[in-house]
């Protein structure tokens, strides 16, 4: 197990919404970057942080919340499934353009 401080560390700053069928969280990621990490090279303006130095990635996730009885639901409904499916990418896309 190494000792100290880890060098670099991610920062998250996330966001989530719910609806009826899914979840969509937004995260913003911020890893700081050392002179002895991996992570190091060309960083842009947007990707500093106060301290000089970070990369920084966004992560969309859409989790189904109840896959089973949306399985369900659609055997006997089956333009159902593509409606709530269809719901959750929605979500995401508006969430994206929003943020």
């Amino acid at each position: 197990m190494p000792d100290g401080e880890p060098e670099d560390a991610r920062v998250k700053d996330r966001i989530s919404y719910s609806n009826s069928v899914c979840q969509t969280d937004l995260t913003w990621v911020s890893i700081p970057v050392s002179s002895t990490s991996p992570w190091r090279g060309d960083i842009t303006d947007h990707e500093k942080l106060p301290n000089g130095k970070s990369r920084s990635t966004f992560e969309v996730e859409v989790e189904v919340k109840d896959a089973v009885t949306l399985i369900e639901d659609s055997q006997s409904q089956p333009e159902l499934f593509d409606k709530k499916l269809m719901c959750c990418l929605d979500t995401a896309r508006i969430l994206m353009r929003n943020v």
